[in-house]
């Protein structure tokens, strides 16, 4: 069966949304880690967030549940003792199920706000 060159077009923006994903949270690591080894802390948190809410307006809910996914398992393994290391201690848990539970709403309202944008654009 051929495919399309609709069907290729939209298998490559599908790509690319998810290649967006993890460029930028790779990008927030790399800057996390640069800035705590600078100033002595890192502003994770908020850096992933700030990513979290740039791929899932950019790029899409799906994406934006990757990136969330990959900003915890990062957050657990640069940013948690032990470092480099993605063994979770009791201590940690909750902090990483609170930064799970804002990354999702973050993600929810996203994908709100893409469906009221496309249901005005369909009014129009």
């Amino acid at each position: 069966m051929k495919t399309s060159a609709v069907s290729w077009r939209r298998r490559g923006q599908m790509t690319f949304h998810y290649a967006i994903a993890v460029v930028t949270v790779g990008t927030a690591v790399i800057g996390g880690l640069v800035f705590h080894r600078m100033s002595g802390f890192a502003p994770t948190a908020t850096l992933f967030f700030c990513v979290i809410m740039f791929v899932a307006w950019f790029s899409g809910t799906a994406p934006g549940i990757v990136a969330t996914v990959l900003t915890i398992l990062a957050f657990d393994y640069f940013f948690l003792p032990p470092f480099n290391s993605f063994a979770w201690s009791l201590k940690d848990i909750p902090q990483l199920f609170v930064f799970a539970i804002g990354a999702s709403f973050v993600v929810a309202l996203c994908a709100a706000q893409r469906r009221s944008a496309d249901a005005l654009k369909r009014v129009r």
